[in-house]
């Protein structure tokens, strides 16, 4: 049962580590190409490329078994992006660098919280109350 737990939250790491890598590129390529992506999202070529390279190093790291080490980094980067944005003063630097707009850094904490949700230490059946 433990093994069968262990398999299914490796998976999911795995599998949302590919699915935002894949959803990255695409939103990478795309913002290439527009400044403003979904008709929300504003964006400039060098956070495009930005995207696309974490897509292809999240797609590599979910299929080569690095989903978490990628979670970890990416979750603290996107968080970080996002809560800067908010911060007084350091917005500007943040809109500045990456054209990043309210919408885009509350998406950023939103795919931060749950990068770093998903690679938390899962308790083990050692852990669990005895009755």
């Amino acid at each position: 049962m433990l093994i069968c737990y262990l398999e299914l939250v490796l998976e999911s790491h795995a599998s949302f580590t590919v699915i935002r890598g894949l959803l990255l590129v695409v939103v990478g390529v795309w913002g290439m190409f527009s400044p403003v992506v979904l008709g929300i999202f504003s964006t400039t070529t060098l956070q495009a490329v930005s995207q696309l390279l974490l897509g292809i190093v999240g797609i590599v790291c979910g299929r080569g078994g690095r989903s978490h080490d990628c979670l970890f980094f990416t979750g603290r980067l996107f968080l970080a992006v996002g809560v800067i944005w908010f911060l007084p003063g350091d917005s500007e630097f943040i809109a500045d660098l990456f054209n990043v707009n309210g919408a885009g850094a509350a998406l950023n904490i939103a795919i931060g919280v749950t990068s770093i949700t998903l690679i938390r230490p899962q308790p083990s059946a050692d852990d669990s109350p005895q009755s």
